[in-house]
């Protein structure tokens, strides 16, 4: 911007020769760039505002969609590059150590000074079609999730397996974004300083409304079809005036008759003879009609048989189930996602009571070593060690504090409430309460998923709309009836009550038969039934993916509680084991080291254990949606 317009004037092309490049980001004197198959470092090492030094970092990564190639490459927290992948990309990459590999969606991180490659989130664990991460000023990562997955909390998941681990959203996100960012510049107001903002694009509208609103459109199509059925009743008047009254040419049909009756009369011309009929007697040239005319009807038609009417009739039902099906479906989708954010939400808050109790006993850790170092039994660096593990606790807890508020956020937004207004969680997350009644029973049945309901009224149209081409080869009764007064004038006076009206009126019964329209109806049967096949062959798909989904939920919410049980245990042992040790601590038997071991080591067990207690509920949350119970 050369005029302080706000606008750019002027622009220098770095780069070109290109193929898809989807992410920049400056570093090391130049800029990394998301190249397809490759990352680059491009530099301009002669000052002439182009890139003449091309560096291929890293290759191998997939392009087998192109939107799904590696993208949003950006500097993270400790100086390393971050870059997401998408879907439908499996990625295999040299490098100094190793091979690394990436299938489908995920999060990747590399480390120029080492030249250390990681993979994250195999399987699209953490969203699908990655396109966007970010860094807020705790170094906590986030990335988004483009197909209306969401935002996610990164760092929890940044481990490298093979082993899929599911992360769920923070955020969802009611329509397709790209891009992540935390907000931080002067250029936008205080209130959204520390905001995560996305790129939305498509589909910018309330889910749950829209579905709503497309049972009301439904209803209105009803009515339409309905109205076909009825008798349609329209009156007209018209008044007409003709400032010349058409003239036509007609026969002379009049000087024939004079003349035969002079002829049958005998009587004879001027010259004495007698009148004969001549050969030719011309055309004549006359007016029709009146220069005012004025027409009033009434019209009536009635349908008395129509194939397609009917069945549109029949299927009148059926189409307003199908639209409060999908507003089902959709409201079901909805449900799922806030009670996923609601019980992380309850598990942050239990995350939170359990690091008040660790820094409860770090509080009165600290106290006792003060009391012990004024007794001459310990050193002022053993004070040192508890403050700055108190003071990181503390930091922790504000971590917590700020990610558990963005999360209220994110729950008002989906269930529609304003932001400002008060949400309070009164429930509490424990391991009884996630295995309550589950499991009792694994039978299922595909009649209770709602996605199957939805497929098995659309299932029934298609049948519909086969009967409806069916019928419509065979022929249609209309009655028609009109009443109407009509009067002629020379000068306009219908309101003349003196003056006379005529009557119209008649009544007709139409058949139409349709004959022959070139195989079009043959060929919709053909396409309809086609469909109806088709439909019938995604049923049966649908019910293998519902035996795949209910197994896998099963599955997964038996490993969960399982690891839900062996950490709750952990979490009890590693917290009689840190009062064990500052017992002994006490009792001058025992080093701070100790203590700082274990202390770390209950903190683990407690991050461990509110995962495993996260996990379950969401692999419950899962099951009951799988088989149609949520």
């Amino acid at each position: 911007d050369t005029d302080g317009d706000g606008r750019a004037d002027t622009f220098q092309k770095f780069a070109e020769g290109l193929f898809m490049p989807q992410g920049i980001a400056f570093g090391d004197g130049g800029v990394y760039l998301c190249e397809a198959t490759e990352l680059l470092h491009l530099r301009d090492t002669d000052g002439d505002g182009r890139a003449d030094d091309r560096r291929v970092i890293l290759s191998g990564f997939g392009t087998h969609d192109s939107h799904h190639a590696i993208n949003a490459v950006e500097i993270g927290p400790a100086g390393e590059l971050l870059f997401c992948q998408g879907h439908n990309a499996y990625s295999f990459v040299e490098t100094p150590w190793g091979s690394e590999s990436l299938r489908r969606a995920g999060v990747w991180r590399y480390r120029p000074k080492t030249g250390r490659l990681f993979g994250f989130f195999n399987e699209s664990s953490a969203g699908l079609n990655a396109q966007g991460v970010t860094s807020d000023d705790f170094g906590q990562i986030i990335h988004n999730s483009g197909a209306k997955s969401g935002g996610f909390h990164t760092s929890p998941g940044m481990v490298p397996t093979m082993r899929p681990r599911t992360l769920w959203a923070m955020v969802s996100p009611d329509r397709r974004s790209s891009g992540v960012e935390v907000i931080g510049t002067a250029h936008l107001p205080d209130e959204l300083q520390g905001c995560l903002v996305w790129g939305g694009f498509m589909a910018n509208n309330v889910q749950v409304k829209n579905s709503l609103l497309a049972i009301q459109l439904q209803q209105e199509t009803n009515r339409q079809i309905t109205a076909n059925a009825y008798p349609h009743l329209n009156a007209s008047i018209s008044t007409t005036i003709n400032p010349n009254v058409a003239t036509q040419v007609i026969p002379n049909f009049i000087s024939p008759a004079t003349y035969q009756v002079l002829i049958d009369k005998g009587v004879k011309d001027g010259n004495g003879n007698p009148i004969t009929m001549p050969a030719e007697f011309g055309f004549v040239a006359a007016q029709f009609g009146t220069r005012y005319s004025a027409n009033a009807a009434v019209s009536l038609t009635q349908l008395l048989f129509d194939g397609q009417v009917f069945v549109g009739l029949q299927a009148r039902d059926a189409s307003i189930a199908f639209a409060k099906k999908g507003a089902e479906l959709t409201s079901e989708v909805i449900k799922a996602n806030v009670l996923k954010i609601y019980y992380q939400l309850l598990a942050g808050r239990t995350q939170l009571e359990l690091l008040d109790s660790t820094l409860s006993f770090v509080n009165k850790n600290l106290s006792d070593t003060r009391v012990l170092y004024e007794n001459g039994f310990r050193e002022k660096l053993d004070i040192d060690r508890v403050s700055v593990q108190l003071a990181n606790l503390q930091t922790e807890r504000n971590k917590i504090m700020n990610l558990l508020s963005n999360g209220y956020y994110g729950l008002k937004v989906l269930m529609g409430m304003p932001v400002l207004d008060q949400l309070v969680l009164t429930d509490t997350l424990s391991p009884a309460q996630i295995k309550e009644g589950m499991l009792a029973t694994t039978d299922y049945r595909y009649e209770d998923r709602k996605d199957f309901q939805y497929a098995q009224i659309g299932q029934q149209l298609s049948e519909y709309n086969i009967r409806r081409y069916q019928l419509s080869q065979i022929p249609t009764i209309a009655l028609n009836g009109v009443y109407a007064k009509n009067a002629q004038r020379n000068a306009w006076n219908f309101l003349n009550s003196s003056q006379p009206w005529f009557t119209i009126s008649n009544v007709s019964i139409n058949m139409t038969v349709p004959i022959f329209n070139g195989f079009v109806t043959r060929s919709r049967i053909s396409q309809t039934r086609i469909e109806l096949q088709r439909t019938r062959n995604e049923i049966e798909g649908l019910k293998r993916t519902i035996d795949s989904e209910a197994a896998s939920a099963k599955n997964n919410f038996q490993s969960a509680l399982t690891r839900l049980d062996a950490q709750q245990q952990n979490l009890q042992l590693a917290e009689k084991v840190y009062t064990q040790i500052k017992k002994k601590y006490e009792m001058g038997v025992g080093s701070q080291t100790e203590i700082n071991i274990a202390q770390n080591e209950w903190k683990a067990a407690q991050t461990n254990y509110v995962a495993a207690l996260s996990d379950a509920m969401m692999a419950r949350i899962d099951w009951l949606k799988a088989t149609g119970k949520l």
